[in-house]
């Protein structure tokens, strides 16, 4: 979108997720036990890429949690999958290849 002036000032004008549901997603994501930190700063270097420049720094926040056990591998984001799809599927054949 564009504000006439001397100059013009240009913003998105719509976005899908606004700053605080961002923040909830980015806390949640640093707090998962099951995301490994290096796929976790991935992640949350996807979301910063949703809002301006500007604000891609309050997603770049800490969050204390606690050191407790995390995944090590990419495996937890495919298991977790796995998981749902045998959930929503109800089969039981495909925790099998678990």
């Amino acid at each position: 979108m564009c504000n006439p002036g001397n100059p013009n000032e240009y913003f998105i004008g719509d976005r899908h997720f606004e700053l605080p549901e961002l923040k909830l997603l980015v806390d949640a994501v640093r707090a998962s036990r099951f995301i490994p930190p290096r796929e976790a700063d991935t992640l949350i270097g996807r979301l910063t890429l949703m809002v301006s420049k500007h604000h891609a720094g309050e997603l770049r926040r800490s969050l204390y949690t606690d050191k407790l056990a995390r995944s090590s591998g990419y495996k937890a984001y495919i298991t977790v999958d796995l998981l749902h799809a045998a959930v929503n599927a109800g089969k039981k054949d495909h925790l099998q290849i678990l």
